[in-house]
């Protein structure tokens, strides 16, 4: 696992992936996923399009998990569905 800091600036953020795809290669020469959370410069679409056109293989993780768990709880509460989902 690499971790590094992030950077507000998509064309920083590929410029980045870009200086460390050797590193990678050499670590994992059979390949590996590439895990990012979904901040704005991971999602844009100039970023999404330059991870497809490098065939970088990716797969999304939440930014904030307890923060997704608690926007399900929020919108199943007020669908009155929580009781439900607890039992």
């Amino acid at each position: 696992m690499i971790w590094g800091k992030e950077t507000n600036d998509s064309l920083i953020y590929q410029e980045i992936l870009q200086e460390a795809w050797p590193t990678f290669r050499q670590l994992h020469p059979l390949g590996f996923t590439f895990q990012q959370n979904g901040t704005t410069q991971h999602r844009s679409k100039s970023t999404e399009k330059w991870l497809l056109e490098n065939q970088w293989n990716v797969t999304q993780w939440p930014t904030n998990p307890v923060e997704n768990l608690r926007g399900l709880m929020k919108i199943l509460w007020k669908r009155e569905d929580l009781t439900i989902w607890l039992t």
